[in-house]
């Protein structure tokens, strides 16, 4: 029996064939794989691809790192850093500010990109904030604050 070459013949002419990759399958695959993982990446600073799922990445503590004002760093001061966010797997929040303790609720919007943040502190206002996820992996959480010509943007990292 005659050995194949990796060439076919056919009406538009020679064809090179991958014939030991899966008969031309391979590259395939590989192209739908790359747009699919290209398409994982939900956040602006990521991460890119993970196994694990917005919710389990955000129930944690969180404590502040940094903080800026339209681009700029803010000063922040000692007891900014010893305040935690506590997401509970309930949809609840404890939030650890220095007048005492508060428990808000939270939830994740439809395509999981914003958390919305609301319940009622010390029975004298509704607390209501939208926070736009930049980046959430199990060690930090960013997000982004929108206040008319203002704009937030915090870091956290997972409290120990």
């Amino acid at each position: 029996m005659e050995k194949l070459p990796n060439i076919v013949k056919g009406e538009l002419g020679d064809i090179p064939c991958l014939r030991g990759l899966g008969g031309g399958i391979l590259l395939p695959i590989i192209v739908i794989i790359s747009l699919a993982i290209s398409s994982c990446k939900k956040y602006e600073k990521g991460p890119d691809i993970t196994l694990r799922t917005p919710k389990s990445r955000i129930e944690r503590k969180w404590k502040l790192w940094s903080k800026y004002e339209n681009g700029k760093e803010i000063l922040l001061y000692d007891y900014d850093f010893e305040r935690t966010w506590d997401f509970k797997s309930k949809d609840s929040l404890f939030y650890d500010e220095r007048k005492g303790n508060v428990t808000l609720e939270w939830v994740f919007s439809e395509d999981y990109k914003s958390v919305i943040i609301s319940g009622e502190i010390n029975l004298l206002y509704n607390y209501l904030e939208k926070w736009d996820i930049i980046k959430l992996t199990p060690n930090e959480f960013w997000f982004r604050q929108n206040a008319g010509v203002w704009v937030y943007e915090t870091h956290m990292i997972a409290a120990k």
